[in-house]
């Protein structure tokens, strides 16, 4: 077996890494990381991506200096091969191996119109072996996909970045209470997630979690070191099926301070009601225990539990709470009254609406039926009457000092988020 290796010259650093390799050390000033995967078989190959690049991904070098040195190749013809981890598209050119070495330079990469900054897969072929490398040249914090957005786990302190919207793909028996989950939460009481998330504008869809633990939703339990501090933002929900026992939500069972502005639970027109957050205790359409923390944003999603249940948020434990609900809230069992169509308990500031309609913002007794759950104590917000709402009547709504500008889009609609 033919073992090839790939030497990264990074300024004055040069990293050497053996195609067996499953980790590497990082230097301090490491941009780029390789994983690779060598095989005599013919055909393409694509490795598991490599860990993590620090600052924006581009090289620091010269365009006469070497980007790769590939050795221990028997001297011959190879075509090299580069192009996007997210694309298929790239650029192959031809390189002769001079005792036992090819030496590519950063001006060759940029000749043959190759990006650095999203990615890429290296691969080389020739001399009976082919050996692709997929390479992160891009920041790990830049989320493509939900592979990656399932990987936050693996860094709970860093700041990610939504890059496109995300369709988790459904598992068995979607759209049931029996299902399996597709998305294991982020963050629990002992590790918390502690970095932020960003979603641009973009959208995160389909997420579906089937537990019965504490704390679920697109995060377990997310914890800021002040309270000004963003944990989420600018973010889309869409058609989330969560179902957890304490402490539940669409984007967090718990979060311990800091803020969440511009978040939005939605469902599709074509899937009325298929976005869902069940639980037993504290369970929210966007946040079940929000403790001390800054939430602003909307879910239209059914949210069924037992205790503290609300449109918005399960239980507001002295923090801040501005948005509306539109949402049905379901007490499935028991005898407490804490629900409410925007907060079940609420011991902090809020700002909210729900909607007088008759077929939104009600709040049942029972698993089914439409059987008005009498003497609530929960907030309930301002009905709105959207048919006849005008700008005005959402005066005092935001959704957080970076997004608090709402698109008011006509008369008689609700308002939504200005995603930017």
């Amino acid at each position: 077996m033919l073992i090839v290796f790939v030497a990264l010259v990074l300024g004055s650093t040069l990293l050497v890494f053996s195609c067996a390799l499953t980790s590497v050390n990082r230097a301090e000033k490491t941009r780029l990381q390789v994983s690779s995967y060598h095989s005599t078989e013919t055909g393409t190959i694509f490795a598991e991506l490599g860990q993590a690049i620090e600052d924006d991904g581009m090289f620091s070098l010269a365009d006469d200096e070497a980007v790769l040195i590939i050795t221990g190749l028997v001297n011959g013809n190879y075509t090299i091969h580069f192009g996007s981890v997210r694309d298929t598209y790239g650029v192959s050119y031809q390189e002769t191996a001079t005792d036992g070495t090819i030496t590519i330079l950063k001006s060759e990469l940029i000749r043959n119109s190759f990006s650095f900054i999203d990615g890429a897969v290296i691969g080389i072929s020739g001399q009976n072996f082919i050996d692709l490398h997929r390479m992160a040249m891009y920041s790990p914090s830049n989320i493509y996909n939900h592979q990656d957005l399932q990987a936050m786990r693996n860094d709970l302190a860093r700041d990610y970045v939504l890059k496109k919207d995300i369709v988790f793909p459904s598992p068995a028996g979607a759209g049931t209470n029996t299902s399996t989950s597709n998305y294991e939460a982020v963050g629990n009481e002992d590790a918390p997630f502690t970095g932020s998330l960003s979603g641009a504008g973009n959208s995160i869809a389909g997420v579906q979690i089937v537990s019965t633990d504490n704390y679920q939703g697109l995060f377990g339990v997310m914890e800021a070191g002040s309270a000004d501090a963003v944990l989420a933002q600018n973010l889309v929900l869409s058609d989330f099926k969560i179902t957890g026992n304490a402490a539940v939500g669409s984007l967090a069972g718990w979060v311990k301070q800091g803020t969440v502005e511009g978040v939005s639970l939605v469902a599709r027109a074509a899937d009325a009601g298929k976005a869902e957050v069940r639980g037993s205790v504290n369970v929210g359409g966007l946040v079940g225990f929000n403790d001390g923390g800054t939430v602003t944003g909307y879910a239209t999603g059914d949210v069924i539990g037992d205790d503290s249940v609300g449109g918005l948020v399960g239980f507001n434990n002295g923090g801040t709470v501005t948005g509306y609900a539109r949402g049905i809230v379901r007490r499935v069992s028991g005898t407490e009254v804490s629900f409410g169509k925007t907060i079940g308990l609420d011991t902090g500031t809020k700002t909210t609406y729900s909607s007088a309609s008759s077929t939104e913002s009600q709040i049942y007794d029972g698993a089914t039926g439409t059987t008005a759950l009498a003497g609530t104590t929960g907030v309930d917000g301002t009905a709105v009457d959207v048919a006849s709402a005008m700008q005005t009547t959402f005066a005092d709504l935001t959704f957080g000092t970076e997004l608090g500008e709402w698109i008011w889009v006509e008369d008689g609609k609700w308002p939504v988020i200005n995603h930017r």
